[in-house]
C-alpha cells in the first residue's frame, strides 16, 4: 500500500479528515490521471510517462523520441492512454502498458494551419480531439484523420469579458468540462453548446469519478454530483500541501512535488 486516507462516510456533510499513513518518493508530476483498474500514470517534465500499481510499483515506462513536457494524460477511455505535449503541440496513444498504438510510433503533430497554438487537448470518444486555441481563444474539435477542424465554439460571449486561466479539458459522459482555474467549470455538450458553470473555486485541475466531479477548494477534497446536486467533502491531510488529486476504483491519490500519497478510499 502507498498510504491509508481513511474518511467517514461523508453524506451531504463534511465528513472526517483523509489520514495518511504512508507514501513513496516520485518526481514532480506534470499531468496524471487512472484507468478504470486503478493504474496510476503520471507525466513529467522530460516527456516520460510511468504507470504504477495500487503497491506503488512503477510497472511500466514510456520515453517519447524527444524531451517534451507532459501536459495531459488521459487514460479512462477504452485502455487507450492518451498523451499531449503543449509545448511541441504533438500527441500520441499508448495501451496501458505504454507501448505506442499502431499509427503512433512517432508522436502525431496537430495542423498549424487549422490550429494556431492548443494549450489543452482532450480525446473525445470518437477518435478526435477537443482543443482550447489560444490564438483566437476558442474551443475546437480537431479530426486528425483529415487534420481539419469539425467543429468551432468562439468563448467570448460565454466569458463575457472575464479573464479565464484555463487549466484542464475532458469530454465525459457526452459533455465537454472546460476548467477556469479562476472562476470554475464550464459544461458544454459534445455540440459545443454552452450548458452551465459549475463547481466554483475549485482549484487545480478537476477530476472525475462515476456521476461525481471532484476537486479541492480550501483544504477540502470535494465530491460533486453531476446531476443530483450533493457534495461530499473530505479535508485535507494536514502538512500536505497536494498539487493534485486522482480518485480510482476503491483508490485515492494525493500527488505533491516530490511524493505521492494513496490507498483505499470511501468512494
Amino acid at each position: 500500500m502507498l498510504a491509508v486516507l481513511l474518511a467517514a462516510t461523508a453524506g451531504r456533510a463534511l465528513a472526517q479528515a483523509l489520514r495518511v499513513e504512508r507514501s513513496v518518493p516520485i518526481a514532480t508530476p506534470t499531468a496524471f490521471s487512472t484507468n478504470q483498474s486503478g493504474t496510476l500514470f503520471l507525466g513529467d517534465a522530460q516527456g516520460v510517462v510511468r504507470a504504477y500499481d495500487t503497491t506503488g510499483r512503477v510497472t511500466h515506462t514510456f520515453s517519447p523520441p524527444r524531451v517534451a513536457e507532459v501536459t495531459t494524460l488521459e487514460a479512462g477511455q477504452h485502455l487507450r492512454v492518451f498523451c499531449f505535449y503543449r509545448d511541441v503541440q504533438e500527441y500520441l496513444l499508448l495501451d496501458r502498458t505504454l507501448t505506442p498504438l499502431p499509427g503512433y510510433e512517432k508522436p502525431a503533430r496537430i495542423a498549424p494551419d487549422e490550429i494556431g497554438f492548443a494549450r489543452l487537448a482532450a480525446l473525445a470518444p470518437d477518435g478526435q480531439l477537443w482543443l482550447f486555441d489560444d490564438t483566437d481563444f476558442s474551443l475546437k474539435k480537431y479530426n486528425p484523420a483529415t487534420r481539419r477542424v469539425s467543429l468551432h465554439v468562439p468563448l467570448e460571449l460565454v466569458l463575457a469579458g472575464q479573464d479565464p486561466l484555463f487549466v484542464a479539458l475532458r469530454e465525459y459522459q457526452n459533455l465537454v468540462f472546460l476548467h477556469d482555474g479562476r472562476s470554475g467549470v464550464l459544461v458544454f455538450d459534445n455540440a459545443g453548446n454552452f450548458r452551465s458553470k459549475i463547481a466554483t473555486g475549485a482549484a487545480g485541475p478537476a477530476g472525475f469519478y462515476g456521476d461525481e466531479l471532484y476537486f479541492i477548494r480550501e483544504g477540502e477534497l470535494h465530491f460533486a454530483h453531476l446531476y443530483n446536486g450533493t457534495t461530499r467533502r473530505f479535508p485535507l491531510p494536514g502538512g500536505v500541501g497536494s498539487l493534485g488529486v486522482v480518485a480510482g476504483p476503491g483508490t485515492i491519490y494525493l500527488l505533491t512535488r516530490n511524493r505521492l500519497f494513496g490507498c483505499p478510499a470511501p468512494l
